[in-house]
């Protein structure tokens, strides 16, 4: 038998393939992304570990949403669609400091490419970040829900606000919050940020407008009326 971490097999009995084949194989036979369970039971796959592995040495494989796979040989791309895609997260970066998330990919995809979309049965911003990245793999720099340029420097939702906003005076939840929704990073990781932007740095000045703890200043009178208005209530 031939041992490795997660499996053993018989020695010489090539028939079956390896399991990062096989599941490329079975996948492509299927047509469509195929889930987790569905890979386990039909080859008898005993560990997530395993798949793991194969989506980590195979860029073949890949992830198609949340407990979902996918292989290259199931997308279909021209030339034409391909040199589009290209440039249509290129003009995003440029309208956006560098940045480009796949909601935003997506949506202007729905309206250039929906031949590309509708062919590759990309039906959310999460197929098409996998898409991307795989069609264009060696053009940028990938982090689900983040598509940014080869060099760049940020990779984390947070470091990529600080990026965009910088450290303004007046921090913004409205703003903050219509930038968030915009880019797709939804609302639960907006206000997770945005915690952590204010936190140290930030006074609450109303519902949701903060200021910046060196530009917060109030002098000797204004803190006397402050304290007498206090009082008086």
């Amino acid at each position: 038998y031939i041992f490795t971490r997660d499996y053993l097999q018989k020695d010489g009995n090539n028939s079956c393939g390896s399991l990062s084949s096989r599941i490329y194989e079975y996948i492509l036979e299927k047509g469509a992304a195929v889930t987790r369970e569905e890979l386990k039971t039909h080859l008898k796959i005993t560990s997530d570990v395993m798949i793991t592995n194969v989506l980590s040495n195979n860029r073949d494989v890949f992830q198609w949403e949340f407990n979902r796979f996918n292989c290259s040989g199931n997308l279909s791309i021209t030339a034409v669609e391909n040199e589009l895609l290209n440039e249509i997260i290129l003009e995003i970066m440029v309208d956006n400091n560098d940045y480009c998330s796949a909601k935003m990919v997506y949506d202007y995809c729905l309206q250039i490419l929906p031949e590309m979309v509708q062919r590759n049965q990309i039906k959310n911003h999460t197929n098409l970040f996998y898409f991307v990245a795989t069609v264009l793999w060696d053009k940028f720099k990938y982090r689900n829900p983040h598509i940014l340029p080869l060099n760049s420097e940020v990779s984390t939702t947070e470091e990529i606000a600080t990026k965009i906003i910088g450290h303004p005076e007046i921090l913004k939840w409205d703003e903050f919050a219509t930038m968030s929704d915009k880019f797709g990073w939804g609302r639960s990781t907006a206000g997770f940020v945005f915690d952590n932007l204010k936190k140290e740095c930030y006074y609450r000045i109303s519902l949701t407008d903060y200021i910046k703890k060196d530009a917060f200043l109030i002098d000797s009178n204004q803190l006397t009326e402050i304290n007498a208005e206090i009082t008086r209530v």
